[in-house]
């Protein structure tokens, strides 16, 4: 009986040793004769690359916020002299308003600004970064239904909320990218803003037998940097205007926002009103005026600008240091390029040049 049991082990063990990998190397050899060589080869391979450089946005949805910028203009304060009378009962008006927005909340990307049920503030979009880098914001604002087509009234769009002495059907409305408001004239109105980019260690490496390596957000991650979209605004409430001629009138906005990745040195937005908007400009990378060329989809030959010929705004940009310039192509251009995109380049002072595309609408 022992021997069986001794016979059995050592059955067992050279079993479980002929399933073990193993690594087995030839018997050394005796060399009698110099001069003795030998040599030796392998290859290697690359684990994995991984991608950190991550571009990931949250974006609002067009669907869910269709009625957020809807307004209503109040321009004899009819809301507040009937305590707010045409509506639900219980609903609630900011004081002194005369332009008014829904509150609207909805999930993590809609913001009430205001505790009213209406105010002169619409909610906000929210718009967070969860890329590996900076990234900038670009909004476009446009004024639309101004004036009927018979003439009979025209709202007449302001830069500011100053009414003084103003006897005209006039509406200031501005749009506003976090906490700063840009007025939306007669040509529309641009802003821009950079939202930081998430903490060092929000991603991390993950593999998966279906997809290899990967760069991925951490479960744990929920806050983000993040900005903001919303349109502010009023109307004149002066009593010697006659809003009677435009008491149809229906005064609509449209805005379209993008988001890329950050760039430090100048750059250059083109609006579909003409307006020509380039930031970032330095004393060493400053605007040259002689190299401005545009060219379209459809009129393909390349066409010099002359600074002369169009309207600059320099309030924000000096020769010396650079700054925001602002260059308004006029209606000639827009007309020029109806219903084509526009690509205009500009060449700056350092030998470097910037561009931007625009689709114009047809006429």
């Amino acid at each position: 009986m022992k021997k069986s049991i001794k016979k059995f082990i050592v059955f067992t063990m050279v079993c479980m040793l002929a399933l073990t990998p193993m690594t087995v190397f030839a018997a050394d050899t005796d060399v009698t004769l110099a001069p003795a060589e030998g040599s030796a080869s392998g290859s290697g391979e690359i684990e994995g690359i991984v991608d950190k450089d991550v571009f990931c946005v949250s974006l609002p949805t067009i669907a869910e916020n269709s009625d957020i910028f809807n307004f209503i203009l109040d321009p004899q304060q009819l809301i507040a002299e009937t305590e707010g009378a045409a509506f639900d009962g219980g609903t609630t008006f900011e004081e002194g308003a005369s332009l008014f927005f829904e509150s609207v909340v909805s999930g993590n990307s809609i913001s009430a600004n205001s505790t009213k049920d209406y105010a002169s503030q619409s909610s906000s979009l929210i718009i967070k970064n969860k890329s590996t880098f900076d990234v900038d914001v670009d909004v476009e604002a446009e004024l639309k239904d101004l004036s009927d087509e018979a003439g009979t009234y025209t709202i007449v769009p302001k830069d500011t909320e100053d009414y003084t002495d103003d006897t005209t059907t006039s509406m200031y409305l501005a749009v506003k990218l976090g906490n700063s408001a840009t007025a939306i004239t007669a040509d529309g109105a641009t802003a821009s803003a950079t939202i930081a980019k998430v903490a060092d260690d929000s991603y991390e490496v993950v593999y998966t037998d279906e997809d290899g390596y990967t760069y991925e957000l951490k479960e744990d991650v929920t806050e983000f940097p993040a900005t903001s979209i919303s349109l502010a605004g009023s109307c004149n409430t002066n009593a010697d205007v006659d809003w009677e001629a435009a008491k149809t009138a229906a005064p609509s906005v449209d805005l379209t926002w993008s988001v890329d990745k950050h760039s430090d040195g100048p750059t250059v937005d083109v609006s579909t009103a003409g307006i020509v908007t380039i930031s970032g400009l330095t004393a060493e990378a400053n605007i040259d005026t002689e190299k401005i060329t545009t060219f379209g989809t459809v009129k393909t030959n390349v066409e010099g600008i002359n600074a002369t010929a169009v309207t600059w705004d320099d309030a924000n940009w000096t020769i010396e240091n650079g700054g925001t310039l602002i260059m308004n192509l006029g209606q000639t251009y827009v007309d020029y390029y109806a219903g084509e995109t526009m690509t205009i380049k500009i060449g700056l002072t350092d030998g470097t040049t910037i561009s931007d595309s625009v689709t114009f609408p047809a006429q």
